[in-house]
């Protein structure tokens, strides 16, 4: 085997226990909140949250955060408006939690921050 196929090997088996149906090419579907709107809150005990030591608020995350500008509020991933807002316009997001694409559409806080950050 080469190098470059061993590595892979690596990184890929164990994302594929971390993101439900990554090795089968799925998309995961959340389950809807008590109201049948959403997926509702992400909680910091959710299996996937502690992989990516998810918190909902980033002063208390893992040393391993290092740029401390780095919230969901101002990641890639967070949706910058309410999933009621259509079309989406600049400065209409109030709500302190939105929705995460890391996390199958499950709400987070603004002031959360997990291994996932990505600059917007």
């Amino acid at each position: 085997m080469k190098r470059r196929h061993i590595l892979q090997s690596l990184v890929a088996a164990p994302l594929a226990f971390i993101i439900p149906g990554l090795a089968s090419g799925q998309t995961p579907q959340p389950k809807p909140a008590a109201g049948g709107t959403g997926p509702g809150p992400l909680a910091e005990s959710d299996p996937m949250a502690k992989a990516l030591k998810y918190v909902e608020d980033a002063s208390k995350a893992d040393p391993m955060r290092t740029n401390k500008q780095a919230i969901c509020g101002n990641c890639q991933k967070y949706a910058k408006c309410p999933a009621n807002v259509n079309p989406c316009k600049p400065g209409t997001m109030k709500d302190a939690r939105a929705a995460c694409e890391i996390f199958g559409g499950k709400t987070v806080t603004k002031a959360g921050w997990c291994l996932s950050w990505v600059k917007a």
